[in-house]
């Protein structure tokens, strides 16, 4: 097994921790961050056997691998960088993102750089028409970056693997790869194709997936936000879900929340009724996410945070208690949501 090192720390990165022991061909070996993780390094080392370090050339002595996460939490790009660099003169082989790679200018051409989620189109791929997906589809949607849609869809795959069923688990986020999930294909991100291009090359390729996945049911993630949610902040327009969306029919959908936005029931009803009318998917189950966010008015972006206790007085969810809305980290509430939506595909002529 590749021995692997993770950086930096993120809620994207601790979903692969607590979860090491899903691949059979990585195992997590050590984790660098930030400066401003000590702490949280030193609980992990603590709680697990991993090397956990924010020097980051100590780390590399322990690893074949570097893989490098996302961005989420508006890091400067200048230490993404000087890692890539010390991990290439290190000669360790590394993965990243293709959006990550040309952010920091890194040269493609490297034996040892392993791109995620490359942006071509399949080979020899034309237009075609739509083709039926023959097994049930829950889609896992949410408000926008960083709501907890990857924590939520392992936690989803676990509980419905639990019951015996095979599933296919197309994940939002490319990290999904180290845990035994397939990976979206990079050309939903590309800036160079069309909607209808994005739609029916999805089609086929989720056609072929499931032709050989032998799977009960499809988990599907969508990545981004279903719609622009602040002045900063547009989600591309929601657009990779709706191309996800219009590709395939999605028989139920979870929408995932920020911890830090009012909700009750009549709000709830106007996000389902969103997604009903834009994506053409039935939202009835609703999660919160254990992030929340921040306007950053001075430097016009938005900014992520982890933790419920920081997010606020703003931090109100009317009646919990609510069968239908749940928190990320209540499992047992959220294995009866699941349990809800597998009863309701079963009385479907085309379900499972």
């Amino acid at each position: 097994m590749e021995r692997l090192l993770l950086f930096p720390l993120n809620g994207d990165t601790e979903v692969l921790l607590q979860n090491k022991g899903a691949s059979t061909k990585y195992q997590i070996t050590a984790i660098s961050s930030y400066y401003e993780d000590v702490k949280r390094l030193e609980e992990l080392e603590n709680k697990n056997s991993l090397y956990c370090s924010v020097d980051f050339k100590s780390c590399l002595k322990k690893v074949d691998t570097v893989l490098f996460a996302e961005n989420t939490m508006g890091h400067e790009y200048s230490g993404y960088k000087t890692r890539v660099e010390e991990a290439l003169n290190a000669g360790k082989n590394i993965y990243l993102g293709a959006s990550l790679m040309q952010r920091l200018d890194i040269d493609p051409k490297n034996e040892n750089i392993n791109i995620l989620q490359k942006r071509d189109l399949p080979e020899k791929f034309k237009g075609t028409r739509l083709k039926d997906i023959r097994i049930p589809i829950l889609a896992v949607m949410g408000e926008g970056e960083n709501c907890d849609k990857f924590k939520l869809q392992v936690i989803i795959k676990t509980i419905i693997e639990k019951k015996g069923y095979t599933v296919l688990s197309i994940c939002s986020n490319l990290l999904g790869q180290f845990i035994g999930m397939e990976a979206l294909p990079g050309f939903l991100f590309s800036e160079n194709l069309s909607l209808q291009v994005k739609i029916e090359a999805f089609n086929n390729w989720i056609y072929k997936q499931q032709e050989n996945s032998k799977a009960d049911i499809i988990v599907l993630g969508c990545p981004g936000g279903i719609l622009e949610f602040d002045e900063y902040e547009s989600n591309h327009y929601g657009e990779i879900p709706l191309a996800i969306l219009n590709a395939v029919i999605s028989d139920k959908s979870i929408l995932t929340i920020y911890s830090n936005c009012k909700q009750d029931e009549n709000s709830m009803k106007d996000l389902s009724n969103f997604c009903q009318m834009r994506y053409n998917t039935a939202v009835e189950e609703f999660v919160i996410s254990g992030q929340y966010f921040r306007a950053d008015h001075e430097r016009k972006i938005i900014k992520y945070h982890s933790g419920k206790e920081q997010a606020g007085s703003d931090c109100e969810v009317k009646d919990l208690e609510m069968e239908n809305l749940s928190d990320v980290d209540d499992k047992g509430k959220i294995e009866r949501q699941i349990d809800r939506i597998l009863m309701e595909l079963k009385n479907n002529f085309f379900a499972i």
